[in-house]
């Protein structure tokens, strides 16, 4: 099984994080606006199916302001918005394929992030 990696930018991140508002896993979309690197990358490292057929929890690896380490975020995206930001991933040049791209380990996704 070939592995994906997807990197986005920042408006791309909090659209994700846009939809994963009043879910079990979402973020605080105004504190994180005043320290996320608005001209940063951030890695998706994992997804998986949760509350089937409602969400796609994901994990990302955020890159901060100041910092060099990146923050983890869950964010559990509805279906219908993972389906449709997806689409616009793939629209945007992203790596295509049948399903979320994924990442082996976190050890793999912290490694990754760190390339100059």
């Amino acid at each position: 099984m070939t592995k994906r990696i997807t990197i986005v930018d920042t408006a791309t991140f909090m659209r994700h994080a846009r939809a994963a508002e009043g879910t079990g896993r979402c973020i605080d979309r105004v504190k994180v606006a005043g320290v996320i690197d608005p001209d940063g990358r951030h890695l998706l490292a994992g997804t998986y199916p949760y509350a089937l057929p409602h969400a796609e929890r994901t994990l990302w690896l955020v890159k901060l302001r100041a910092s060099m380490v990146p923050a983890r975020m869950w964010l559990d995206v509805p279906c219908k918005a993972w389906q449709r930001l997806s689409a616009a991933r793939v629209n945007l040049g992203w790596p295509t394929g049948d399903g979320p791209p994924e990442v082996e380990t976190l050890a793999v996704a912290d490694a990754m992030l760190r390339l100059p």
